[in-house]
């Protein structure tokens, strides 16, 4: 196995699964700080995005390694499809809820609804480029050249992933936004999202 390698998945995966707790350590520093918005969460969000292009140049690698290739010429259905699939399933529980009775459209206002989507859509692309793209473009690559098998790989990922999370459901989220989706303590919700 290549050394280079495994010290920087290491040196990848401490950094990412540190960077939230830091966030939580700058916010108990810095008083007054809003939920859900505060300097420390921004720390959580960016510094794995920040680790994989430093690990890069560091590393004297290409930026090639960093895997964002979306390739669109080769898979443009898949992005069509990606597009269709939230408006679609959308779609369809509403049309359950109008049928069954359990969703009254009729004072539903269409253009402060386009209005709220459009921006949340558009900020959600951009915190999610942060979210998942250094764990899936740059860590999966990685493990892949360790020839780890695709077990290894779901459950390194996978595990990464949800362990970065912990800052988030178990400080930043809001205790009002976690009862606003599912009325239960933060540890099931960390349960119920990392069994996804």
């Amino acid at each position: 196995m290549d050394n280079k390698i495994i010290r920087n998945v290491v040196v990848f995966i401490v950094v990412v699964i540190l960077s939230g707790w830091i966030g939580v350590l700058v916010d108990s520093v810095l008083t007054e700080q809003p939920k859900g918005d505060s300097p420390g969460m921004g720390i959580w969000l960016v510094t794995p995005m920040l680790a994989a292009i430093t690990m890069t140049i560091f590393s004297k690698g290409n930026w090639n390694d960093l895997g964002f290739k979306p390739n669109f010429k080769r898979n443009i259905k898949w992005y069509f499809i990606a597009a269709l699939v939230f408006p679609v399933v959308t779609s369809i529980v509403l049309i359950i809820g109008v049928i069954t009775d359990w969703i009254d459209l009729s004072t539903l206002d269409l253009r402060p609804f386009i209005l709220v989507f459009s921006s949340t859509l558009l900020f959600n692309f951009i915190k999610n480029i942060f979210d998942g793209t250094p764990l899936f473009s740059y860590l999966t690559p990685k493990l892949v050249k360790l020839n780890f098998n695709d077990w290894k790989i779901y459950l390194t990922v996978g595990s990464v992933w949800g362990i970065w999370h912990l800052p988030y459901f178990l400080v930043f989220l809001p205790e009002t936004d976690i009862q606003a989706v599912l009325p239960v303590s933060r540890a099931i919700i960390i349960i119920f999202i990392n069994s996804e």
